[in-house]
């Protein structure tokens, strides 16, 4: 918990103040309270204390609406084809609602990054489902403390045609000295056989 405490507040005045940042990664709920010292001669000290809650949670992007959110490379882009998205209209496309083409090489990249200096474990999660050639066509998810050298965390491969949760494990980019981190995915693709490819919705850290 943390407090402030305004000495004096005169009527039709207003102060600001600036609570620590809460980290992308703290998800949960919030009590805020504001209270005023009753003072002497108040004839309603009910109404010196205001309660709220708020709801921080780590959903970074549902795709239900145009997001500048992301660079799309080469493809990605919302779509309601191949049924839509998991519980929603839209899902994330590695080729905006069509196929797949042969010798992809695209990435959906978040473009702004992650503070992940204070915690000591984080995590990517989304809802996937997919079709690409087993062994051959992979969507890689990726991270970085800079956009030039992406570690592979994980890939996916083969079919899955109904919607997960997929969650990759972000621990290697937690702790001192990593207060900009970005992820991404990226779709490679062979010279044949393609397909529907992934589709992404419901993106969270």
């Amino acid at each position: 918990s943390d407090q402030q405490i305004a000495d004096e507040l005169p009527a039709g005045t207003s102060l600001r103040y600036a609570f620590p940042t809460v980290s992308q990664a703290d998800s949960g709920d919030y009590h805020l309270i504001f209270k005023a010292e009753t003072p002497a001669g108040d004839d309603n000290p009910g109404n010196d204390k205001l309660e709220a809650w708020i709801h921080v949670a780590p959903l970074i992007d549902d795709f239900e609406r145009k997001s500048t959110l992301w660079d799309y490379g080469q493809g990605w882009g919302t779509t309601d084809h191949f049924t839509g998205g998991y519980k929603s209209k839209y899902a994330m496309h590695v080729n905006s609602g069509e196929r797949y083409s042969d010798n992809m090489d695209n990435s959906l990249t978040l473009l702004h990054s992650f503070n992940l200096s204070n915690v000591a474990f984080a995590a990517l999660s989304f809802r996937i489902r997919y079709s690409m050639e087993k062994g051959k066509d992979y969507l890689l998810i990726q991270a970085a403390d800079s956009k030039e050298k992406w570690v592979t965390l994980d890939s996916l491969t083969g079919t899955n045609l109904r919607w997960r949760q997929h969650i990759v494990d972000l621990t290697p980019f937690c702790g001192p000295g990593n207060d900009s981190v970005f992820v991404h995915f990226r779709f490679v693709s062979n010279e044949s056989h393609t397909s529907i490819g992934p589709m992404i919705d419901d993106v969270k850290i």
